[in-house]
């Protein structure tokens, strides 16, 4: 399982990452949306520890062999809907809105996730 806790980023004067807090699954694929600019890839580079956060914490549990959990960040919507046992919109460094895929694409509860998706359908 990981545990992401009140994770902040920035760079500079640039707040990127603004408390994201998350719990993903052993063994779910999570895929990240969200328009360019919005956190995905400074999320995955935390949660790979390519980056180290601002502040905040990214536990993943060290006795688990099986390292079936996987977070992936795309602007393909097909291949988000068709991989992903949950989807996470993140616009802002924020998450926006998280479910299934058949509810993120076909029924957001957010706005702004449906404006998106509008857009870049």
């Amino acid at each position: 399982m990981i545990k992401v806790k009140n994770l902040h980023k920035s760079f500079d004067s640039l707040h990127v990452l603004k408390g994201i807090d998350l719990e993903i699954e052993q063994g779910k694929v999570v895929v990240v949306i969200g328009p360019s600019g919005s956190g995905k890839t400074t999320f995955l580079r935390c949660l790979n520890i390519l980056e180290t956060p601002t502040s905040g914490t990214v536990e993943i549990d060290a006795k688990a062999l099986d390292f079936g959990e996987m977070v992936v960040v795309t602007h393909e919507m097909r291949f988000a809907r068709e991989a992903a046992d949950e989807v996470i919109f993140m616009d802002q460094g924020n998450i926006i809105e998280r479910g299934k895929p058949e509810a993120i694409f076909t029924n957001p509860k957010e706005e702004r996730t449906r404006r998106f998706l509008n857009m870049i359908q």
